[in-house]
């Protein structure tokens, strides 16, 4: 953006269609996702790209994050967060609760 007297001139045109690719891997890396994420990653989206999807398997595809809960069922913080109602939560609340978590975690 480039400001000209009172009005702003936008560099970047946009326009209908869609972009040459796709730059959600490079918007997870920016954003701090491990590197072993993102390159998994990248390797499903060759397959699809590719048009085998039947090469991608189930287990290629599994959710890293859910190894946090595995294992700690008798966690109270683990249970507090599974009885959190998200839809009725609003985003300071939201965030109180991980400040909360996190204090909780780093004390044990």
């Amino acid at each position: 953006m480039k400001e000209k007297g009172n009005e702003a001139v936008f560099l970047h045109k946009i326009v209908p269609g869609k972009a040459e690719k796709s730059f959600a891997l490079y918007v997870a890396y920016i954003a701090g996702i491990p590197m072993e994420i993102v390159n998994k990653s990248q390797e499903i989206l060759d397959t699809l790209n590719e048009g085998d999807c039947l090469r991608v398997k189930n287990e290629d595809i599994k959710l890293r994050q859910l190894t946090f809960f595995e294992g700690n069922q008798n966690n109270p913080i683990i249970e507090e967060i599974r009885n959190t109602d998200i839809g009725n939560c609003t985003p300071v609340e939201a965030l109180n609760k991980i400040y909360k978590w996190k204090s909780q975690m780093e004390g044990e």
